[in-house]
């Protein structure tokens, strides 16, 4: 096991930079997962840490040691792709015992290794099968399994569970989970899915455009984000973000551009008139209040339904916990508890507080 660290990690390509000072502390046993979408570094930034390619500059360190120009062998980590990458011509035994061989491990030693990988990811039925004979799931184990036989300080994951229907997602989240508790490595985990990121790490690190948004555990990400972005990239279905003006006082008020007004609570007298971004969960509205809504698109999903309304129109998304018959055009009346919004900064998309401090009014003014 070992401690990961990325300190002021850039890449450029043809003079076109893809990832900007990325700061990222991983401890030993942690299991992290870099977030965002498509083209926003997250693999890139794998590709370095794994010795696929190196860094324009800052350091890569791995258990304290400076690894940018060392070779993937000399690195001590193991990689599980998004296509396998198992040898079609041998057996699921072979495959996870390939890489032993190459270093030259006592056979005794190979077979004990790949036997307990086997048992440990319920495998030991198919170690006579090729690829060609598996399941997507069940080659998914054997790639995780060629790479726990290495018992490597720092294991790869890049976007291994995208190949997979969605029941076979739930249950790899569930067996990647089990996995780290029973070895305890690092474990760097690359997806596109918020929901995995959100199910499974200890930590994620959401990215957009090659830097880092925002650091945190999972639900503290979810309950505080620092952004719009992370705000509408984490959470299914997203946040509501409306751009509007809020009006100081003791009862203070958030108005949207098009006119739908909200309860804030007390305003310091600091913010009256300030332009914001007002957020708001969908599963923070509730049935019953002011909001005067008209419903556009009902989902419903058996046990919950997904809502999608117009309220002074404002396009609004509601996601109700129960199964709830809304029809087009039918008008429900919703409200939102001042304690659930969120406020960002419309020039930067930064989080705001709305408190008197000097720091806050320097901040905003």
């Amino acid at each position: 096991m070992a401690e990961v660290e990325l300190r002021g990690i850039r890449k450029s390509f043809s003079g076109t930079e893809i990832l900007h000072d990325v700061n990222v502390d991983i401890p030993d046993g942690e299991f992290v997962a870099l977030v965002g979408p498509s083209g926003c570094g997250k693999s890139t930034l794998l590709r370095l840490l794994a010795g696929l390619d190196h860094p324009s500059g800052g350091k890569i360190l791995i258990d304290g040691n400076v690894v940018n120009f060392l070779p993937p062998k000399r690195r001590d980590i193991a990689m599980v792709f998004q296509s396998y990458a198992l040898y079609p011509h041998m057996t699921v035994a072979r495959n996870m015992a390939f890489s032993l061989k190459l270093k030259g491990m006592a056979e005794d030693e190979i077979n004990t290794r790949v036997s307990e990988a086997a048992r440990m990811l319920d495998l030991e039925p198919l170690l006579g099968r090729k690829p060609s004979e598996l399941s997507g799931g069940q080659r998914q184990r054997v790639a995780m399994g060629r790479a726990v036989v290495r018992e490597p300080k720092v294991f790869l994951f890049d976007e291994p569970l995208s190949n997979l229907d969605a029941k076979l997602r739930v249950q790899m989240r569930g067996e990647i989970k089990e996995l780290h508790r029973k070895l305890g490595t690092t474990i760097v985990y690359v997806t596109h899915d918020q929901i995995e990121a959100l199910t499974m790490a200890d930590r994620i690190v959401v990215m957009n455009a090659g830097r880092v948004e925002q650091i945190g555990a999972p639900l503290d990400v979810y309950d505080r984000p620092e952004t719009t972005f992370v705000a509408g990239f984490v959470g299914s279905p997203a946040m509501n973000l409306l751009p509007g003006k809020l009006t100081a006082g003791e009862n203070g008020t958030f108005t949207s551009d098009k006119g739908l007004s909200l309860p804030v609570g007390a305003v310091p007298s600091a913010f009256d008139g300030r332009p914001v971004i007002c957020g708001f969960r969908p599963e923070h509205l509730v049935a019953g209040g002011t909001i005067d809504a008209a419903v556009s698109v009902s989902e419903p999903t058996g046990s919950e339904t997904l809502i999608l309304a117009k309220a002074k129109g404002e396009q609004i998304t509601v996601f109700v916990r129960d199964r709830m018959d809304a029809r087009h055009g039918e008008r429900i009346g919703l409200s939102v508890s001042p304690e659930q919004l969120h406020f960002f900064a419309p020039d930067n998309g930064r989080r705001m507080e709305l408190t008197a401090d000097q720091e806050t009014v320097a901040r905003i003014a």
